[in-house]
């Protein structure tokens, strides 16, 4: 299928390199990523921690929470951090216990089981909560829509701070918490809602840390205050990235200091896990995080428990977190070949409803592991362009998750079929569910469909790919992309910039890696050469010959090898002309 390519309009020519303020390439590149004025274009450039990071006493019940945290801390109370089980929720419950073990708190955790116990607080964990003393319980990416929960656990006597990002529900039904911090829920005040929840923890942290008797007691530790707080960011970084959170704003501060600490973080469990994994921390990229770092820590709840991860987080042992990295390395490979055989599957299931041209795929099967649902439904979406919705029967009960094209707001949608549900949550392009036991399947597979009918999904076959700009062959040099590395760190809301180069010649061709699945190619313009790699593209390349003639959908990189080191491409896709 040929894609529709548009080049957004160019105000200047591409790769202008006149003494302006700032580059016309880059402000056109801001503009296309929303950020318009040139005070907003130097802020993202050039970020500066203090001022990129929001005062967290806009929270409208900071203080709130901040008084009730102090009174358990005076009187001895036990604190209970209840975390998520994703790389979001391990890392935030990491942060918040290192804060809360360093003011000599009596602190324990709860994290539960990914396919027995599912997401979100269960009353059952809430009732061991009660029964060990626990006075005070701090969500953690979770919470937001546990009314229910949080209302039993305050008439049990265990005040509740909760701390959450996700969708909330309207305002009658959200939870009776003694505070609530979280960006859309009585934030008016707060400026940044695209937090992720390890975030909203982090806002909590610095919150603390400018209560003076709490300042008082961390730099009775030997450290400063902001010292503390910064060495918290590797872990803030982490989550943002894994959880897929906009890397604009205060995100942007957030991941870009987050990464320099990150490198030289003093966390033995992520050093153990990079070594194992063969990463170079001096080199870690948010996709090195995306691709590497996240999905070892993620395959802890995916296949064990999510407990795995929070500890190789936080250990101090050096045996230990050794031990844990290789667990975590060994439970990743597993991961990675039970979602292969899920998908293929699940795959065959949904092909059915595809070709019926449903706007939504729903598939149900059973003793699918539910830790790898919501990676085999991403899948299926990049593969099918719809929104994905998979059920997997467990002995537990019949469990959900899904994956959602952007036109699609998936948490809107569980809104309209909630009848089906025991609980749900999520963003606007995932979620999971838990299945009511009276539900019927086949209503499950109708109301999804019945709702998708209403919503709006570009068909496979318009779809159209809005280019950054297009450039010339000749433009792609050392300098322009040494130009490119000031939109660093790229991500949601800030990806890569994506060139078309028009009418290039294929100078030589070859494909490589396992079986030949990718394709290395010199292109020409008559003047000069360069070498580009398309990664899984040598399916679509194997008809082009030395003298045809292409346009090509490309980012810039810099190609490194022995002592070598010039410019690359790295196709995306190309048309043949």
């Amino acid at each position: 299928m040929k894609r529709a390519w548009i080049a957004a309009t160019q105000d200047t020519s591409v790769f202008n390199t006149h003494s302006s303020e700032i580059n016309p390439l880059i402000a056109h590149l801001l503009r296309r990523r929303g950020i318009d004025t040139t005070d907003d274009q130097l802020e993202f450039l050039h970020p500066d921690y203090h001022a990129g990071l929001h005062d967290p006493f806009l929270f409208d019940d900071m203080e709130l929470a901040i008084a009730r945290i102090e009174y358990a801390l005076e009187k001895n109370e036990k604190i209970t951090i209840y975390g998520d089980y994703d790389v979001d929720g391990v890392c935030g419950t990491s942060i918040l216990y290192e804060m809360l073990t360093a003011l000599n708190a009596r602190c324990d955790i709860v994290i539960n089981h990914r396919e027995r116990e599912g997401y979100g607080l269960q009353k059952s964990a809430l009732e061991q909560c009660k029964n060990s003393g626990t006075t005070l319980i701090i969500t953690n990416d979770s919470g937001i829509t546990n009314t229910e929960e949080i209302a039993y656990a305050q008439q049990a006597g265990m005040d509740v701070i909760l701390t959450d990002h996700h969708q909330p529900p309207d305002e009658a039904h959200i939870p009776p918490a003694y505070a609530i911090i979280h960006p859309l829920v009585h934030a008016d005040r707060y400026p940044y809602k695209g937090l992720c929840g390890a975030g909203v923890v982090f806002k909590l942290i610095q919150g603390m840390l400018r209560t003076p008797c709490l300042r008082a007691r961390i730099e009775s530790l030997g450290i400063s205050a902001e010292g503390f707080e910064k060495w918290l960011l590797d872990l803030v970084c982490i989550a943002t990235i894994a959880d897929c959170m906009p890397l604009l704003g205060e995100n942007r501060a957030l991941v870009h200091f987050g990464l320099i600490v990150l490198k030289k973080t003093r966390r033995i469990g992520v050093q153990e896990l990079c070594k194992k994994a063969r990463i170079d921390t001096k080199s870690i990229s948010p996709h090195t995080i995306g691709f590497q770092i996240a999905p070892r820590l993620n395959a802890a709840s995916r296949m064990e428990h999510g407990k795995l991860a929070f500890e190789i987080l936080t250990t101090t042992d050096d045996g230990r977190a050794s031990e844990l990295a290789l667990i975590l390395e060994e439970t990743n490979n597993k991961r990675r070949k039970l979602t292969e055989e899920i998908f293929k599957k699940a795959r065959t299931l949904l092909k059915d409803q595809f070709d019926a041209g449903k706007k939504i795929l729903v598939g149900i099967g059973s003793d699918w592991a539910a830790g790898v649902l919501g990676l085999v439904a991403s899948r299926l979406m990049n593969e099918y362009n719809r929104s994905v919705v998979l059920v997997t029967r467990t002995p537990a009960g019949r469990i959900g998750a899904a994956r959602s094209v952007a036109s699609i707001h998936i948490t809107n949608v569980f809104r309209k079929v909630e009848h089906l549900f025991l609980r749900y949550g999520g963003h606007a392009a995932a979620g999971g569910f838990a299945v009511k036991e009276t539900v019927d399947e086949k209503t499950v597979i109708q109301d999804f469909h019945t709702i998708a009918e209403q919503q709006t999904v570009l068909p496979d076959s318009e779809k159209e790919e809005i280019i950054d700009a297009e450039i010339y062959l000749s433009d792609v040099t050392f300098e322009s992309i040494e130009l490119l590395l000031q939109l660093e760190p790229h991500g949601i809301g800030n990806a890569k910039p994506r060139f078309l180069i028009r009418n290039v010649e294929v100078h030589d061709i070859a494909f490589v890696g396992t079986n030949g699945t990718h394709a290395r190619f010199v292109f020409s313009d008559g003047r000069i050469k360069r070498r580009a790699i398309g990664f899984s593209l040598a399916k679509n390349a194997a008809h082009l010959q030395v003298g045809s003639k292409v346009d090509i959908l490309t980012e810039l990189d810099i190609h490194e090898w022995r002592d070598i080191r010039e410019p690359q491409l790295s196709l995306i896709y190309f048309h043949e002309v």
